[in-house]
């Protein structure tokens, strides 16, 4: 246990892990992820616009591997999503014929009235569930939204498909886009600058000439 380690004890072994490129420790603050603080610092540090579109350029293309992932099990989700709508449809619409025909063709309404008394008491009762499940109104919307996510959020999880990665991917995009367009303004304004420069200095070195 972590609780039952000395002070050296701890200290050995932050420095083994330290050692070992699993944590930073920064005057007693510990980093756990070495590799995200780096790749933080390298979108901090000046560079030029070649070398931000390159790692754009990187993170981009890891990016769209990712995005083609959840894509594809988004596609899945959806066609559950439009199966499940259609046999909703065709469950309710199959409890409906059944009661049409016991009530009018097989028994009569006085044996019939209790039974769709209680199978509606059930629809509510399972309602009801819902609402202590979720402290939420039942809707079919949220119904399915709910279950839809979740089986998403299992194939995602199955393939392996690295969520926190991701986020951190469209975050570092967002970032390297804004750097991007930031120094391709300054070095358009230097070049401006530059040559602003240049033709003073030719109309110096003219006006000398002349004199």
């Amino acid at each position: 246990m972590v609780s039952d380690l000395t002070p050296a004890a701890a200290e050995d072994a932050i420095a083994r892990l330290e050692r070992a490129g699993q944590l930073i420790n920064l005057r007693g603050t510990v980093l756990l992820r070495p590799g995200e603080v780096a790749d933080a610092l390298n979108l901090l540090l000046p560079t030029s616009s070649a070398h931000t579109q390159q790692r754009l350029a990187a993170v981009q293309q890891e990016l769209d591997g990712l995005e083609e992932q959840q894509q594809a099990i988004g596609r899945r989700a959806r066609w559950r999503q439009a199966a499940l709508v259609w046999g909703g449809l065709g469950s309710q619409s199959a409890l409906w014929l059944l009661l049409f025909r016991l009530t009018f063709y097989e028994l009569s309404w006085d044996v019939m009235e209790p039974i769709c008394f209680f199978v509606g008491g059930g629809q509510v009762m399972a309602c009801y569930l819902w609402f202590m499940a979720t402290r939420k109104e039942f809707s079919w919307e949220a119904a399915l939204d709910r279950y839809v996510g979740r089986w998403e959020a299992a194939q995602l999880a199955r393939s392996g498909f690295d969520t926190q990665r991701y986020a951190r991917l469209k975050r570092d995009t967002a970032r390297l886009h804004e750097m991007l367009a930031v120094q391709r303004a300054a070095e358009v304004e230097a070049a401006a600058g530059a040559a602003v420069e240049a033709e003073e200095g030719a109309a110096a070195g003219e006006g000398k000439k002349e004199a």
